[in-house]
This record gives structure tokens, sequence and C-alpha cells, in this order.
């Protein structure tokens, strides 16, 4: 190890000793790399175990893109069906209501994370205040919170929150062509 760790610091073995009591390089290099992830890195100027977490990062990544991808057209499929009965019903206050807490999240300094975006996006419809005729009607906000705790996962409202403009506008524009 001392050949290798003297080869890539381009030190003469008579200066390791000393390379080791006054710098904790050796000390990092013998610790963490072996002899054979040294001697690799002279051959090749790489670590093939290191090669291999980039392309598993890679991967993540790529699995990561198409979960969320489908759960947005998921969430807008949802949504649509969802706000036609709500129309149809003559609830359009409904939707509104989402759009309200939606605007007032993005409104604030950052998106929750995939795990709180759920319990963010509920915990501010229940804080709309919408009135009808001037009356307040909080069993209309119930029937948001109520649809999303059954009816969303965490990643459709995480992808909700996130893009909801776009997705509003994507099924506008396909109720429009019917």
């Amino acid at each position: 190890m001392k050949e290798i760790i003297c080869e890539l610091l381009g030190i003469s073995a008579a200066s390791y000793y000393r390379w080791k009591e006054d710098r904790p390089i050796i000390g990092f290099l013998e610790k963490y790399f072996t002899e054979d992830d040294l001697g690799e890195y002279l051959a090749t100027g790489k670590l093939s175990r290191f090669e291999s977490a980039n392309i598993l990062e890679s991967q993540i990544n790529q699995y990561e893109e198409i979960v969320l991808d489908n759960a947005f057209y998921t969430i807008k499929d949802k949504l649509k069906v969802y706000t036609a009965k709500v129309l149809q019903g003559g609830g359009y206050k409904l939707k509104d209501i989402l759009l309200k807490a939606l605007d007032d999240i993005s409104n604030g300094l950052e998106t929750p994370d995939i795990n709180l975006a759920k319990q963010t996006l509920i915990a501010t419809v229940n804080t709309v205040e919408i009135t009808v005729l001037k009356i307040p009607v909080p069993k209309k906000v119930a029937g948001v919170s109520s649809w999303l705790e059954y009816n969303v996962s965490k990643v459709e409202a995480y992808v909700l929150v996130k893009r909801y403009k776009e997705i509003f506008d994507m099924i506008e524009q396909e109720n429009k062509l019917k």
C-alpha cells in the first residue's frame, strides 16, 4: 500500500512516514481505499465501484422522472373527473377552493417535499374561506379535503402542488375539445 500511495502522491518512500505524521491524507487513503482501489485508479484514472454508483444514481433519477410523469397524468385524470362531477352538481366552488389553496401554497417560500405535500395541501384547503350569497360554506371545504384525503396519493399531491397550473390548463384544453 505504501508504494502505491507514494506513486499516487508523487513522493518518495522516505517521505511517506513524514507525510503520514504531518498530513491526514495518508490516513484517509489507508482507511477508505484498498490497495486494489488505488492501483485501479492509477491504472485507469477511475474507480469502477464509484462508476457503478453513478450509473445507479442515473437510473434512480430516470425512475423518479417516470413516476412523477405518471403521477402528473393520473392526478390530471382524477381532477378532470372530479371537477366534471362537481360542475354537474352545481358545486363550482370546489374547484375554486382547490385552486385558492394551491395558489396559497405556491406563493409560500418553498414547495413541500413529497412526504408533506398531501398533508400541506389538505391543511391549506381547510383554511380557505368561501362564501355563497355572503354565507360561509365550510361543508364545501370539507368535501375538497375529504376528496384529497381518500383519492390522492402523496406523489400525486406533490405533483399537483408543483404543476397545478399546467394540470388545470390541460384539463381546460381537453374539455374544449369535447
